[in-house]
């Protein structure tokens, strides 16, 4: 026959089976304590994959809304574009320009335009060997339009 056990608060023997202390297998409690720590872990885990995977959408959607105002930017015909060279070749509608880089554009213009210069000049100044800057608009069909042209005394570059 086994020994009584005691309650330890009371140091009286318990009465049934029912009131006797339930033994706990070796290593239980470090069990349930590493389960309490990898639920806290995974309850963290899921806070970060959370916020990463929201910013992650927000950085794509501004890419997105980004990407579409620089599109929608470069088919504006209202862009200003200022360049600089030499004209190389002139025409009554027309000259074109070789800028420093050697890249030549086609600027078209009217003759009541502004022309001008450190000294007011007009359409009759512009030439072939001329320097001049040119504040230009792109036009729907992709052609620039100036808008004001300043001539440059000769030697600028």
């Amino acid at each position: 026959m086994q020994a009584p056990l005691y309650n330890e608060n009371t140091n009286e023997p318990f009465d049934s089976a029912e009131d006797k202390p339930v033994e706990c297998p070796p290593g239980l409690f470090d069990k349930i304590n590493l389960t309490v720590k990898l639920g806290k872990e995974l309850k963290h885990t899921r806070k970060l994959l959370f916020l990463f995977t929201s910013l992650l959408l927000l950085a794509i959607i501004g890419i997105t809304f980004s990407l579409a105002m620089f599109t929608k930017q470069l088919r504006d015909p209202r862009t200003n574009y200022v360049l600089s060279g030499s004209i190389i070749s002139k025409d009554n509608e027309s000259f074109i320009i070789q800028t420093s880089d050697g890249l030549t554009r086609t600027i078209f213009y009217s003759n009541t335009m502004d022309v001008k210069r450190v000294a007011p000049a007009n359409m009759d100044e512009l030439g072939v060997g001329k320097t001049v800057i040119v504040n230009s608009r792109k036009a729907l069909n992709g052609s620039l339009r100036a808008q004001s042209i300043q001539v440059w005394p000769a030697g600028t570059k």
